[in-house]
């Protein structure tokens, strides 16, 4: 437990302490309604008796997550702060990993190292999730210790990333894959001590093997129960994996271009893809007992591009900016490695553009038509509060639920967002049409539709903070209630 002390660790970590505090009574937002709100409720209310999920709210994943939380509120009762501090341990984890990449990477350069650790730990998508109560915050803290564990061949701690990223996810399950790759090419001087290819790839197989037992059992064991793995069977959630036709997927891989540039990423982007030409026009040279290092850390990166982004761009709704967390983050890594390298002179300069560009992020927006990765931002924290402001106006206006149309950000009950007792829910949009209409720009689901509510409909209450506008509706053909 030095590390507590160690004045690096205490540098990194209070700036995710202070979004902890800011954060930790928040709603659950976006995706975090289903992992951190449905999952765990069917847990707690059902007191474990079950293993699987329903399918009314089963995404494929292995419900360990779910579980988890389940087993914190049992503990510390049933409540918001009860979910954001659940998280601690794992960003506590995150922060830990962060720094001993930079340290096992750059061992005898402190200032690389320090620069490594700021600018994986400076990504707007990974800070903005780590205030949500997200099972990425625990991927992302898996993959750095596995990442870890292979720099500095520690097979005890591969073996317990691993068995985690198992127990997490399908995405993590092939981030667990393409590490093992990883491996396999940073360890290849290791081939004539294992007796030939075939043997090597065996050996190093063997501390992915409980992870992978772990997953495999789930997966048989769902299908057997349920005949189905992998894409959900519930409609809310099986329409995001509907195959889209040639057309839609040619847009889609532009898209997963902006993703990966987008909420500030594209300062990092440039850097590394410009060292990257220098490296291969021969302009950065390097060194001989580090290129295995640089070769290894290509293939991760091309292996994650490939196996867990690109695949997305056959599917109507899969490309979420913290999907990309992994990419992103070799990204960073790479880039630094280069810049190192490389004979550029000002490199505190670059570094320092790269941290602000990306935490410029924060404050990017776009047209309202235009979907925006709101869950990558903490330009949406004032969400929180406006939804406060404008629950409390429709109550003391006898505005009732039923009387009130949005959608999935805020139509849910306060007993899934809140985590309170209130089950009545709101109306949904797109099916019901009712006196008012409750519109947010964090949904992007009624970005498209809200021009005819400007048009058709009367503004009761209107309200923006930032980049985050609330407005309430009325909708003149119905005679309720009228503030």
């Amino acid at each position: 437990m030095r590390f507590l002390l160690n004045r690096k660790f205490v540098f990194f970590i209070i700036p995710y302490l202070v979004l902890y505090v800011i954060s930790a009574h928040n709603a659950l937002f976006w995706d975090t309604l289903q992992f951190a709100g449905d999952h765990p409720n069917w847990y707690y209310d059902t007191h474990f008796r079950y293993f699987l999920l329903p399918d009314s709210c089963d995404s494929g994943h292995p419900p360990t997550f779910g579980i988890y939380l389940a087993l914190v509120w049992k503990l510390a009762g049933r409540s918001l702060w009860a979910s954001h501090t659940a998280m601690l341990p794992f960003i506590v984890l995150l922060v830990v990993q962060a720094i001993r990449t930079g340290e096992l990477l750059f061992p005898a350069q402190k200032r690389y190292a320090f620069w490594t650790t700021l600018v994986v730990l400076t990504q707007s998508v990974l800070l903005t999730q780590c205030t949500l109560v997200s099972p990425d915050i625990c991927l992302m803290a898996f993959f750095l210790l596995a990442l870890n564990a292979i720099l500095s061949r520690a097979n005890g701690q591969l073996v317990l990333a691993v068995l985690l990223m198992g127990l997490l996810s399908n995405r993590a399950m092939m981030v667990a894959f393409i590490l093992y790759l990883f491996q396999l090419s940073y360890d290849r001087q290791f081939i004539s001590v294992y007796g030939g290819k075939l043997r090597y790839i065996l050996k190093q197989l063997m501390p992915f093997l409980p992870g992978a037992i772990i997953a495999l059992a789930y997966f048989g064991y769902h299908y057997a129960v349920k005949g189905w793995v992998g894409a959900p069977k519930d409609p809310r959630w099986a329409s995001s994996f509907d195959i889209v036709p040639p057309a839609r997927i040619a847009l889609n891989f532009l898209v997963l271009a902006w993703r990966l540039v987008d909420l500030g990423n594209i300062g990092t982007f440039l850097v590394f893809a410009w060292l990257l030409v220098q490296w291969c026009r021969k302009k950065i040279v390097i060194p001989a007992d580090r290129r295995v290092l640089y070769i290894s850390f290509g293939v991760l990166l091309l292996g994650l591009y490939l196996l867990t982004a690109l695949p997305l761009i056959m599917y109507l709704g899969l490309l979420t900016h913290r999907y990309f967390l992994p990419v992103t983050t070799v990204i960073a890594i790479m880039a630094l490695l280069l810049l190192a390298a490389s004979p550029v002179k000002r490199k505190g300069l670059i570094v320092t553009l790269m941290v602000l560009v990306q935490l410029s992020g924060h404050f990017w927006t776009y047209p309202r038509a235009v979907s925006q990765g709101w869950e990558g931002t903490l330009g949406h924290l004032y969400f929180y509060g406006m939804r406060k402001d404008f629950l409390a106006y429709m109550k003391q206006h006898g505005i009732t639920r039923d009387q009130v149309a949005s959608s999935s950000t805020l139509m849910q009950s306060d007993r899934k967002i809140d985590l309170a007792s209130d089950t009545t829910a709101f109306r949904d949009f797109k099916t019901d049409t009712v006196a008012y209409v409750w519109y947010c720009n964090v949904s992007n689901a009624m970005n498209k539709t809200v021009d005819y509510y400007f048009d058709h409909y009367k503004i009761v209450k209107r309200e923006k903070k930032g980049h985050v506008e609330m407005i309430l509706f009325h909708n003149p053909a119905y005679p309720g209630p009228k503030p």
